[in-house]
């Protein structure tokens, strides 16, 4: 997720939800079905962001670890993001 892309809730933070099915939240990166992994996270601001903290949750309760207020992502809107995540992709890989 770029800065374009990333969504900060009302509390100011930006969550991200790494999972293999689309918890519904703007922050979800899918897994693609792999247990484990890397996350890098980059941030070039003027002054040092805040270092970033991870929990593991079930997608169960993943409502209660979010604040109140948190924004949804309904199906159509999911569509139209990933669409628009391929083509900067495409864009980013062609020669």
């Amino acid at each position: 997720l770029n800065h374009a892309q990333a969504a900060a809730d009302g509390d100011g933070v930006i969550r991200v939800v790494i999972s293999e099915s689309d918890p519904g939240v703007p922050g979800w990166l899918d897994c693609a079905g792999h247990p484990e992994g890397t996350f890098a996270w980059r941030a070039t601001t003027p002054t040092a962001p805040q270092t970033p903290r991870a929990r593991v949750v079930s997608l169960a309760e993943l409502q209660r670890h979010l604040p109140a207020g948190s924004r949804t992502v309904s199906p159509d809107e999911r569509a139209e993001a990933l669409r628009v995540r391929r083509r900067h992709l495409a864009h980013r890989m062609s020669p």
